[in-house]
């Protein structure tokens, strides 16, 4: 990642960071979004993608590390 860069993100790419960083699956993500599980993927990897990072672990350390999200989410409460 780029040092100075802004990185900003778009509600639904903050909803499915907290998703993950509550424990939720990419099946549930693509329930509770209403869109394939496929479509999730592709949504989880331009994330990745846009932060830097190589999985979704990165991705939640990296976006609290940068303040996008808080650092103690809810847990989901449908795993």
């Amino acid at each position: 990642m780029e040092a100075g860069r802004v990185v900003t993100l778009k509600p639904r790419e903050v909803s499915a960071l907290l998703h993950i960083a509550g424990g939720g699956t990419v099946v549930a993500l693509a329930s509770r979004l209403q869109i394939s599980k496929s479509a999730a993927c592709m949504l989880l990897h331009r994330l990745y993608r846009r932060l830097d990072v190589a999985n979704g672990t990165q991705a939640v350390y990296r976006a609290v590390s940068l303040g996008l999200i808080p650092s103690e989410p809810r847990p989901s409460a449908d795993g």
